[in-house]
């Protein structure tokens, strides 16, 4: 059913480890709990991006108190940009935003990121759908995989602004 190749994700992993995108086999799950093991892990089939003007249809959308932030994430070079919103409407990417906002009130979190990627049928499927621990580098500080400064820089006011309400001083 999945497919092969098919992806291999620890459930609780981070930074690549123990993820596999070449699995073709039962035997390649011991291999990616040789890397990284853990109690559960997740099976899912491999999505190639589409291209949109040259750049993979892969995302990352920063969850963070009801605010979204939308980034292109080149899942081939880890490099990030920012996708503005004139953006999104133009290149019918609006579902981006209703999958983070039902992952949101399928899980009652107010802080992830998640990762999704347009196949060529046009479809969209969230990859890596809850990082509870969100890549928040800066390209000041990681220039070849870091998140847009600006992004960041905002949604650090945002969860400064979203948890002083959370805890009644706003």
């Amino acid at each position: 059913m999945l497919g092969a190749p098919f992806v291999i994700m620890p459930a609780l992993g981070y930074g690549r480890n123990g993820v596999l995108l070449d699995a073709t086999s039962e035997a390649d799950l011991a291999r990616s709990v040789a890397q990284w093991p853990d109690a559960h892990y997740l099976l899912q089939r491999r999505i190639v991006p589409r291209l949109l003007g040259g750049e993979p249809a892969y995302f990352r959308v920063y969850h963070v108190f009801g605010t979204l932030f939308h980034c292109w994430w080149n899942c081939f070079t880890d490099g990030y940009r920012e996708l503005s919103l004139s953006e999104l409407a133009a290149r019918g990417l609006e579902p981006l935003s209703d999958m983070v906002r039902r992952i949101a009130s399928l899980t009652g979190m107010t802080f992830f990121s998640t990762e999704i990627a347009q196949a060529e049928d046009g479809s969209f499927t969230a990859i890596d759908y809850v990082n509870d621990q969100c890549h928040l580098a800066t390209q000041f500080s990681a220039p070849r995989n870091g998140v847009p400064d600006a992004v960041v820089a905002t949604i650090a006011r945002r969860l400064v602004e979203g948890s002083a309400r959370w805890l009644g001083k706003a």
